[in-house]
């Protein structure tokens, strides 16, 4: 397994998903759900939290039933996935500030739309606008003959708007390239993600996924030694051996 493989039984998505032509990331959406209900809570719990308590304050059932479906596309809400139950534990142990990091992660693991437009947003340097037309192009290019132009622009602005949740753009029409503000919950997701896929020892510094976080490898290793700290991971490295092992309230089954 590596970085190019998307193992579904581990919670990935190799597959475009529809999600991103009508809805972002949805992170309000998930903050309310994830404060009301328990780490552990099972999908049907999830599920009557939003169709039945309304915790996310639709005002009708088609509209609790569609948020409870996106939300699912998004980010599976099922323990037994280990892409989830990361996500989810290490939401609930870390800062506000570090929610929207987790999310764009999550759902990108799940999406290779959003994939894709990492490829755009991440390669734009801090401070600079981020053209609208450019993240057009590579879409096209990357995903030929699979939109029409008006679904194009539509999910465009949408990654646009998920992107600036997650915190790597700001601005509302006119978006500028930030710095995400990355902790040591989102490193050990970051790690975790690439863990899952097969990537072992120094090479979960560099994957796909550390690359979310905005930060240097010499960051990203303290990051990881400060998780550790935490009690997230056991961390150690000799020489050029590095060996990473997950406590297994992060991932349920993968250690």
């Amino acid at each position: 397994m590596n970085a190019g493989v998307y193992p579904s039984d581990l919670g990935f998505s190799a597959t475009p998903s529809a999600t991103h032509t009508s809805r972002t990331i949805m992170l309000c959406d998930a903050e309310r759900l994830f404060s009301s209900t328990q780490t552990e809570s099972a999908y049907k719990q999830l599920a009557a939290a939003i169709v039945e308590d309304n915790v996310l304050q639709r005002a009708s059932l088609e509209g609790r039933q569609r948020a409870l479906r996106m939300l699912r596309e998004l980010y599976g809400l099922n323990t037994r996935l280990p892409v989830y139950r990361g996500l989810r534990w290490l939401w609930d142990v870390s800062d506000s500030g570090e929610h929207g990091l987790l999310a764009i992660m999550s759902a990108a693991a799940r999406d290779q739309v959003l994939r894709v437009s990492a490829e755009t947003i991440l390669s734009v340097p801090i401070g600079q606008k981020v053209e609208k037309a450019s993240m057009e192009r590579h879409l096209r290019l990357a995903l030929p003959g699979r939109y029409s132009d008006d679904v194009v622009a539509r999910t465009t602005r949408n990654l646009l708007s998920s992107w600036t949740q997650s915190g790597h753009l700001s601005g509302r029409s006119y978006k500028v390239r930030v710095r995400a503000s990355c902790g040591s919950a989102s490193a050990c997701y970051a790690v975790l993600l690439g863990y899952l896929q097969g990537v072992r020892g120094q090479g979960l510094l560099h994957s796909q996924w550390t690359g979310f976080l905005d930060a240097n490898i010499p960051q990203v290793e303290s990051l990881v030694k400060e998780a550790w700290h935490r009690g997230f991971l056991s961390y150690n490295r000799s020489g050029d051996v590095t060996e990473i092992v997950f406590a297994d309230s992060v991932t349920g089954r993968v250690g």
